[in-house]
């Protein structure tokens, strides 16, 4: 009874939480579920014998029918799983190819999280400068998609349509999400093609998606200070996250944002200067490859001031500091267009991809939150493309990120894939 009480130590506060009646402090719930577990199992074990044998059986049928509805889930799960995959596998062999037109050009996506659309930090920030950034980006050949929108503002779903150009709109199940961006079509058929694949994956760490799948690659790139566990114990995200439902949870949990500045931070700000470091120097790596990188900025934590300097910890939750990351952001992006040109052969330029996976979402955060913020500006994203060979002429301002993989795979690869 006390290891019941245990165990339900992170759903019971979370509710509370939610309920919202009362304050609720670790400090006083923990040593008041402490006291009630020990009291309940000491009147179990008060009982007689036989309603404890009876009561005990009970517990056993009860674990029985829950491992056995798991084990029918996941084995459900698994099932469709193996359908999609035969699925994707029929609708591949299903399109035609032109198998005179190919390439062996390096493909970099890369996704900045909650990055708003350029007329976003136009129109609302009011920031001139930010044609500069367009500029620099047209200036150095590539096509800015000025209308380009998310269908929705939940970057799993996003990610997995883009990467698996179909409409998801109805998948709810996180897992399944996960599952389909971690063997997703792109990187499946661009392997198929002789290419390398290299993930940056910055969403699978404990501040955002600690249980996600790895993304199936060649490579899964990271700081390697990321696998180091958080507060007082060394542990990797995933137990952090199971230690959170327990009794355990006031050991693990980032519990005031000082906190959350320690080693959770510390790992998130090594994680997205190393990626940023690190993409334009895979020249170890054979070509040709494909990097998928997924960089959490400007999302929350917003630590980086413009000029690179860390933010003070009150600004890390705080939406008003969110344009500060985001000016950083752009000059770590044009630092990175730069790296990838200037080391690029000139005869076999890379095709590099900026997209975010939605805008500013401007949800409260920690009580904070932009004043009169459309709530359409959090569809609004950047969607910038460098297509060597390609004529822009006859790209859309309003394209939808859906169809960037199609668009490539037809121009450079001669298949044709159907568009959205």
């Amino acid at each position: 009874m006390f290891l019941t009480i245990f165990f339900l130590y992170g759903p019971i506060i979370d509710q509370l939480i939610k309920w919202d009646l009362f304050g609720v402090y670790h400090f006083t719930l923990l040593p008041a579920l402490i006291i009630f577990g020990i009291y309940i199992a000491y009147l179990v074990s008060k009982l007689k014998q036989q309603p404890t044998i009876l009561f005990s059986n009970f517990l056993i049928f009860l674990v029985g029918l829950l491992f056995l509805y798991n084990s029918i889930g996941i084995g459900l799960l698994e099932w469709d799983n193996i359908a999609a995959i035969k699925n994707i596998d029929q609708s591949m062999g299903s399109v035609s190819r032109n198998a005179n037109i190919t390439s062996s050009r390096d493909i970099y996506y890369i996704v900045l999280d909650e990055f708003a659309g350029l007329d976003v930090a136009r129109d609302y920030w009011k920031y001139p400068k930010i044609n500069e950034f367009e500029n620099f980006l047209s200036d150095n050949g590539f096509f800015v998609s000025q209308d380009s929108r998310s269908t929705t503002d939940n970057s799993l779903k996003e990610i997995a349509e883009r990467l698996n150009w179909r409409d998801y709109h109805d998948v709810s199940d996180i897992n399944v999400l996960y599952y389909l961006i971690s063997e997703n079509h792109t990187m499946a058929l661009l392997k198929s093609l002789g290419y390398t694949t290299i993930a940056f994956d910055q969403m699978r760490s404990e501040l955002y998606y600690p249980a996600k799948t790895p993304i199936i690659a060649d490579y899964n790139l990271h700081h390697p200070d990321s696998d180091e566990g958080n507060s007082v114990f060394q542990v990797d995200s995933f137990t952090v996250m199971v230690f959170n439902n327990t009794m355990l949870r006031p050991f693990t949990e980032i519990s005031d944002i000082e906190d959350l500045y320690g080693p959770t931070v510390k790992r998130h700000i090594n994680e997205v200067l190393y990626s940023f470091d690190t993409i334009g120097k895979l020249d170890d790596i054979p070509s040709p490859k494909f990097i998928y990188a997924h960089l959490m900025i400007p999302h929350e934590p917003w630590v980086f001031n413009a000029d690179g300097t860390i933010n003070d910890s009150s600004c890390f939750l705080n939406w008003e500091c969110y344009f500060e990351t985001y000016l950083f952001s752009i000059q770590k992006t044009q630092d990175l267009v730069r790296d990838l040109l200037a080391n690029s052969n000139p005869d076999n330029l890379p095709i590099i991809i900026l997209q975010s996976d939605h805008g500013a979402r401007n949800t409260l955060t920690n009580g904070s939150q932009l004043k009169g913020y459309s709530k359409e500006y959090k569809y609004h994203i950047l969607n910038a493309l460098f297509l060597p060979g390609m004529d822009n002429s006859l790209l859309q301002n309003n394209m939808k990120p859906i169809n960037t993989f199609p668009l490539i795979f037809n121009h450079y690869f001669g298949y044709y894939f159907p568009m959205q």
